[in-house]
């Protein structure tokens, strides 16, 4: 399993993108969580080209240094599943989703209505451009 992983990795990176990419188009146009201050085609390059430059980025900064830390966490038998015993079909994502709440849980501005819970104390708070009440 480990070696269809490894040697599909860049195919497997890139299908979650667009699959989450698309998800996220169709949920902002069926659900948007407020007004639109510019279109899709106006805000879409500028953050394709951050996504770009933050991966050229990564790829040139720290090659292998996520790869690394995993097998160095793993030889110590660290981590929250380590000693679990499900199969891998079930540990992927369930590592993923854990991963990407504990993501959404360290961003205050991700979302507000988290962001309105946790900062609640005050009548309004700043994040970034977005100014939360």
């Amino acid at each position: 399993m480990d070696d269809i992983i490894f040697s599909n990795q860049a195919a497997i990176r890139l299908g979650s993108f667009f699959f989450v990419i698309v998800g996220m188009a169709v949920w902002e146009t069926v659900a948007p969580r407020r007004e639109r201050q510019l279109t899709r085609r106006a805000r879409w390059p500028h953050n394709i080209g951050i996504v770009v430059i933050n991966t050229l980025l990564v790829r040139v900064l720290f090659p292998g240094a996520a790869v690394g830390m995993a097998f160095y966490v793993e030889s110590r038998g660290w981590g929250l599943l380590s000693d679990s015993r499900l199969p891998h079909w079930i540990l992927v994502p369930l590592c993923v989703v854990i991963l990407d709440f504990a993501i959404y849980l360290q961003v205050p501005g991700g979302s507000s209505r988290c962001a309105s819970l946790i900062l609640r104390r005050s009548s309004s708070h700043t994040c970034g451009s977005v100014v939360l009440s």
